[in-house]
């Protein structure tokens, strides 16, 4: 079963005013840490962002992460067009939709979730902290062209309301799983509490 994780890092990042996914966090930057944790868990990882000439490409190169990257130019309509170009061509049995400005998700908890995808691989796995759904979210193979037709900045809302039958709601202890990173105080308050 090949699952793996579709990362969106093309939004503009308007709330923080500079680009959140290049902000330091220890030794590294919001996006680095986040793709760090996922490509020590996961086999196969796309990084949709804007262009070739992303600044980002080139750091995460310096860090040796693999990945392979998706470009979505029109990504400023909305996180419908970055889920888009993330999911077009998806050889894929399953995937996990993540956000790059979530920093924080213990491994364990990624672990985890990809054990209840190979449990439940027809369901859309989600993981929730004291009930709260969070990120990342697993869709299965049979969803995948409902996510490559969704548009605007409703992201996979809709394929969650439609299909809400078959959403399995995991409860991780790990705030991580609802912590993103919006605005500098949101990094600086979420920097320590998990330093």
């Amino acid at each position: 079963m090949k699952i793996g994780a579709v990362i969106l890092a093309a939004g503009v990042a308007k709330r923080f005013g500079t680009d959140k996914r290049l902000q330091p966090l220890g030794q590294n930057t919001v996006a680095t840490t986040t793709l760090s944790n996922y490509a020590g868990i996961f086999d196969t990882i796309r990084l949709v962002v804007r262009s070739d000439t992303d600044p980002l490409l080139t750091i995460l190169n310096d860090h040796l992460v693999q990945f392979e990257p998706i470009f979505a130019a029109d990504a400023d309509k909305g996180m419908g067009h970055s889920l888009s170009a993330g999911f077009n061509n998806l050889q894929w049995d399953y995937a996990f939709l993540a956000l790059a400005d979530m920093p924080f998700l213990k491994s364990e908890s990624l672990e985890c979730l990809i054990n209840s995808a190979k449990k439940k691989p027809e369901e859309i796995i989600r993981p929730t902290y004291h009930t709260k759904p969070g990120h990342p979210v697993g869709f299965p193979a049979h969803l995948f062209d409902k996510i490559l037709s969704t548009r605007g900045d409703t992201g996979a809302r809709d394929v969650l309301r439609a299909y809400n039958q078959i959403v399995n709601d995991i409860e991780i202890d790990d705030p991580g799983v609802l912590l993103d990173i919006d605005t500098p105080e949101d990094l600086r308050q979420a920097s320590a509490n998990f330093s």
